[in-house]
């Protein structure tokens, strides 16, 4: 894991007050990356109030040294759906959008025109920034300080 609700009251990444500490339960976990970057799912354990994750699942009952014990990734069932990519930064005529360009759903209405597609129910939607062009650019992909240490290292 890369941060566990203790943890996170010593590091205080969220710059918060003790209480407000107190009260977030914030956990995270990395393969080799940190997991909350790129296309990703985030599971019922991501975030938490009180010390209490989704369905009242507590740290002290369920969360291990390196994991939670409850509503992980592997509790999901494998999805197998057709999948649509839009692609955001061709769309605007860039490779790469610019680290401040938000993607609202005004980008996607207008990106499936501009495909000549539309989203269907069950559809899996990906969305290319152009960011990947980046991935063995270390400096370049960090450039905004954007997935920086929370520490400040």
């Amino acid at each position: 894991m890369t941060h566990t609700p203790p943890g996170e009251k010593v590091w205080n990444s969220m710059h918060q007050d003790a209480g407000t500490n107190d009260l977030i339960a914030y956990s995270g976990d990395a393969i080799s990356m940190y997991t909350h970057v790129g296309t990703h799912i985030d599971t019922l354990n991501h975030f938490g109030y009180n010390g209490r994750i989704w369905n009242n699942f507590t740290v002290e009952k369920h969360l291990g040294s390196r994991a939670w014990d409850v509503c992980g990734a592997e509790k999901h069932p494998p999805i197998v759906a057709r999948g649509i990519m839009l692609d955001i930064a061709a769309m605007n005529g860039v490779d790469v959008l610019p680290p401040s360009h938000g993607i609202g759903a005004k980008d996607i209405a207008d990106c499936l025109k501009h495909q000549s597609d539309r989203a269907q129910p069950g559809d899996v939607v990906l969305l290319r920034t152009g960011m990947m062009k980046y991935w063995h650019g270390h400096a370049e992909v960090l450039r905004d300080g954007a997935w920086a240490d929370p520490r400040g290292g």
